[in-house]
């Protein structure tokens, strides 16, 4: 939706914990790390409630990753 907010750490859980569907699993990839897991969701908490380090480009623009992984979303 264009900002960062707690429903992005909240849908990031419910796909990993309750099987819920995205269409984009690389904008999951929070910390760009290639994959999406539990950190994912604890970076995106930290960069709201604690200063933690930003999103990696694209952010805070929208854009496609510039990092090679095997994430990807339906266009």
């Amino acid at each position: 939706d264009g900002t960062v907010d707690i429903s992005d750490a909240l849908k990031t859980l419910f796909v990993l914990f309750q099987g819920a569907a995205t269409n984009c699993e690389d904008s999951l990839d929070a910390n760009d790390d290639g994959s999406m897991l539990l950190g994912d969701a604890i970076y995106i908490l930290s960069y709201l409630f604690r200063s933690g380090p930003a999103m990696p480009a694209p952010f805070p623009a929208a854009g496609d990753d510039p990092t090679s992984d095997s994430l990807g979303c339906a266009r």
